[in-house]
């Protein structure tokens, strides 16, 4: 009977390490190489480098079978900001004092300008902004720096404002490099204009004290 019971015991502990050793060599236990990782992470980054948009020679180069037909590689043209080469300033109204001025000045342009005016005229030359007030008839000038390329400019509510940016030399010449766009700034205060279907609340109430109990809706309205 003992021999019997050891021989169970045996087989038992014989058989669950075979199961302990199927488990640990099994491929789902394997290591991986140590490679593995890196070669995945360099595969990532070169699909997000491929496929970004701030890639000027950006292309999604994987062709992939789908409903049996194949999807052909797809080249895309480098992004362009800019379609012509010259000097341009823009104007953005922000609020009622406030427009935001941005503007690019070219290369060619500085080319040209010292080709007119001699060599190191743009050096000696003062560049600044000519803000023109349409609405009140008015010019005033800021100053800026050769480092700027764009300036907020304090102006007044609801008036028409176009800007020239441009150089004046020490004797007073101006040049004139580019003009804007023309824009227009809110109104500092409530509208003067009542529209008659979103009438304010005191107007609602000049109306409603006519009226005697019972009045409909559609009378309403046509008052």
């Amino acid at each position: 009977m003992f021999s019997i019971l050891t021989a169970v015991v045996v087989i038992l502990i014989l058989v669950a390490g075979y199961i302990a050793y199927k488990i640990r060599i099994s491929p789902a236990r394997k290591r991986l190489p140590r490679n593995t990782e890196k070669i995945t992470r360099e595969q990532a980054s070169d699909v997000i480098n491929r496929t970004s948009p701030f890639r000027a020679d950006m292309e999604f180069a994987k062709a992939t079978e789908l409903g049996g037909e194949s999807v052909k590689k797809v080249t895309f043209p480098p992004l362009d900001f800019s379609t012509e080469d010259q000097t341009e300033i823009v104007l953005l109204p922000k609020n009622p004092q406030w427009i935001f001025a941005y503007w690019n000045i070219f290369e060619k342009t500085v080319k040209d300008f010292e080709a007119q005016y001699g060599n190191n005229s743009w050096n000696i030359s003062q560049a600044l902004l000519q803000v023109y007030n349409h609405t009140e008839d008015s010019m005033h000038e800021i100053l800026i720096n050769d480092y700027a390329n764009n300036w907020y400019l304090q102006v007044n509510p609801d008036s028409y404002y176009t800007v020239i940016l441009g150089r004046r030399f020490p004797c007073g010449k101006f040049v004139e490099l580019a003009v804007s766009n023309k824009v227009q700034t809110a109104a500092a205060d409530i509208s003067t204009i009542i529209d008659k279907d979103w009438l304010p609340i005191n107007e609602c109430w000049k109306v409603c004290k006519d009226y005697t109990a019972g009045i409909s809706s559609q009378e309403f309205m046509d008052k």
